[in-house]
């Protein structure tokens, strides 16, 4: 078994007919003959790897590690999926278009109609220009409402529209009708799944001249009736030298926010993910082993049993995985 380390992640971009080019401010080696709306930042979903960045384990991938180094993941062991892959997924999303309004199935529907798990996802607003908007639920009574909203086309009075800003934060479980909008960057941390059930397009055409597939039966099936607001409950949280906020923790993930100016011991060892949104940041092993920079836009992993400490000026999300116990 070898010492733990802070691991850093190489993106794996995703071209998207809504992305857009604001994510090459954010990164290097990002695409510029197409439009990326995707940076999966830390993922070890297989339809985009991100590899470690640095230190003995770099250019390897996640659940190679995670069986090397189980020590390293014990936090992870009861919500790893069932073929042992790292349960969460990190992107930056430029939404240059409006997104489908989509939803996402729970983990039961997930795995037996889509062979992986449900998605819940979060999202903190790191761009947006002046009067975006997001799709954020629907006024539908039922499913059968919501089906003849739909097949009337009837838009503008199905779907919730709110504004958004700078540093607003959305949770979105598994059956939330939602979508981007037009002019907004956001960091998502979600399950690790890639299955999205659209309901409506805007009846584009994509490079090959279709229009992208929708999935009314499945959305139908898995949106939550009625739809209820689901209000941000920060809640301070003591900590000496960070100004520290939970923004959100559900049986999936547990998400703070902290602002951080100096140097900060971090006294829990616990696996956390750590998403620099403003500044940069250093980590650095107790033992002094081992060292990272973290900039807008990175993540760094520290695995279970890491004692570390931060500096520098920065805030960032810090990702905990939730003992279900």
């Amino acid at each position: 078994m070898s010492k733990p380390y802070p691991l850093l992640f190489r993106p794996a971009f995703k071209s998207r007919i809504w992305g857009g080019s604001r994510l090459s401010g954010w990164f290097s080696g990002v695409p510029q003959d197409e439009k990326i709306g995707e940076a999966w930042v830390l993922s070890d979903h297989k339809e985009g790897e991100s590899p470690i960045a640095n230190g003995p384990y770099q250019g390897e991938v996640l659940h190679e590690v995670m069986q090397k180094e189980p020590a390293w993941f014990v936090s992870a062991k009861e919500h790893a999926m069932p073929d042992g892959r790292f349960p969460l997924l990190i992107k930056v999303i430029d939404a240059a278009d409006d997104l489908s309004v989509q939803v996402h199935p729970d983990d039961a529907y997930g795995y037996k109609h889509a062979g992986e798990q449900g998605k819940t996802e979060c999202w903190w607003v790191l761009a947006a220009d002046e009067d975006s908007q997001i799709v954020y639920g629907h006024n539908a009574k039922d499913a059968s409402d919501f089906r003849q909203h739909v097949e009337d086309e009837r838009w503008d009075d199905l779907l919730k529209r709110v504004c958004v800003n700078v540093g607003d934060f959305y949770f979105v479980p598994s059956g939330k009708l939602h979508a981007l909008g037009k002019g907004i960057m956001v960091m998502e941390i979600q399950q690790s799944s890639d299955t999205t059930y659209r309901v409506y397009d805007y009846n584009r055409i994509d490079k090959d001249g279709n229009h992208r597939q929708l999935h009314l039966e499945d959305a139908i099936a898995v949106t939550q009736y009625p739809d209820s607001p689901i209000p941000v409950d920060k809640q301070t949280i003591p900590m000496h030298g960070v100004k520290a906020h939970r923004m959100v923790s559900c049986p999936y993930f547990t998400v703070d926010h902290w602002s951080v100016n100096g140097t900060v011991n971090l006294t829990d060892t616990a696996l956390k993910i750590l998403s620099v949104i403003h500044g940069s940041a250093k980590v650095d092993t107790v033992d002094g082993t081992s060292s990272a920079s973290v900039s807008r836009g990175e993540q760094v992993l520290l695995p279970d049993g890491l004692e570390a400490s931060l500096s520098g000026n920065f805030d960032c999300l810090v990702t905990s995985l939730p003992t279900r116990r």
